[in-house]
């Protein structure tokens, strides 16, 4: 067992195994930079003032409480073949989480709630809580929830919900629906995905899926809650607005429940109450997801997204195990 390098009351680094927490011992080990470097593998929680995680192959397998900045970084000898960055539970900083765009991967096993969140290439296994988020070639399957400012780019949520949206290109959505409370500057269409189009495709078919675009931007007027207050305007993006039968839709999702499910909790589920429909192991569902990022929602060659009208069409109607095909609005119009 490697032995951590330093320990004092500012600095504390681990570059080997770490049986337990790193936490702090007296008052002013509260504010102590702890620093994470390769090979780093602590089998508890940290808590510290700033924290420098140095990867790859990088593990915390407890929670993680940062008072200060977080920032995850190749270090001085970066490896791409090495194992990930891993944060085995939640990860809560109330100032600011940096993870820059290195050729590693780093997955966040459970919430991230920070601050001020700049997250690059990175697989969340749960919801992202934040004052402001950057979220670029990232997956999350949770929501992402931010008071202010959201911008997204080549990435991958089920919903979100934030103040000012900006959506950049190649983003996908798990749930069809998704709110920004004050502006939603829509830069490229943003392809609602379901877990059923990636289970044709793990098992060899080719998956089906669609384009939200600006049209699918519902603008709701909510009411004061008081004589004295002023109505408010949020933006909706949904595809709702233009079905005529949205219940075949739920249905199908409940595909996306599931395999959700299947991720999050991997093999923390019991035998019995593990999903039949989706038996590929975790490691092959999370490779699929990050292929679908890099290469498009459906085989070479074919669209990433399709219209409405034509959204499961034959397709999910034919299937064995799929739900029935949706009742759309033939006189949507095409898109672009």
């Amino acid at each position: 067992m490697n032995r951590d390098s330093i320990q004092d009351s500012t600095r504390y680094v681990v570059g080997g195994v770490h049986q337990g927490s790193v936490i702090p011992g007296t008052r002013m080990e509260m504010w102590r930079d702890v620093y994470l470097i390769g090979g780093a593998d602590v089998r508890g929680g940290v808590f510290c003032g700033s924290l420098s995680v140095q990867g790859p192959n990088v593990s915390v397998s407890e929670s993680v409480y940062c008072r200060g900045a977080a920032r995850v970084t190749s270090g001085d000898n970066p490896d791409p073949a090495a194992a990930p960055v891993t944060f085995g539970s939640s990860f809560a900083s109330p100032d600011s989480l940096v993870v820059e765009d290195e050729e590693f991967k780093v997955r966040f096993l459970a919430d991230l709630n920070v601050g001020q969140l700049n997250l690059a290439n990175a697989f969340v296994y749960g919801n992202v809580f934040a004052d402001r988020a950057v979220i670029r070639n990232s997956i999350v399957l949770g929501g992402i929830f931010c008071k202010n400012r959201l911008v997204m780019e080549n990435s991958m949520a089920s919903t979100f919900d934030a103040g000012r949206v900006q959506i950049g290109e190649g983003n996908y959505l798990l749930l069809p629906y998704a709110v920004a409370r004050r502006e939603m500057d829509m830069r490229a269409p943003v392809t609602a995905l379901t877990f059923y189009s990636l289970y044709r495709q793990l098992r060899g078919g080719a998956g089906e899926t669609v384009a939200l675009d600006n049209r699918d931007i519902v603008k709701l007027d909510i009411p004061a809650d008081s004589d004295e207050g002023e109505p408010r305007r949020i933006y909706c993006l949904s595809m709702l607005d233009r079905l005529l039968d949205s219940q075949p839709l739920a249905n199908h999702l409940v595909m996306n429940r599931k395999l959700i499910e299947r991720l999050v909790l991997q093999d923390k589920m019991a035998q019995g109450a593990q999903s039949e429909t989706f038996k590929e192991s975790v490691a092959e569902l999370e490779a699929l997801l990050w292929d679908t990022l890099a290469n498009g929602a459906t085989s070479a060659g074919q669209r990433a997204g399709v219209d409405i009208a034509q959204l499961f069409s034959g397709l999910m109607g034919r299937s064995e195990s799929g739900p029935a095909a949706l009742n759309v609005d033939k006189s949507a119009p095409p898109s672009s």
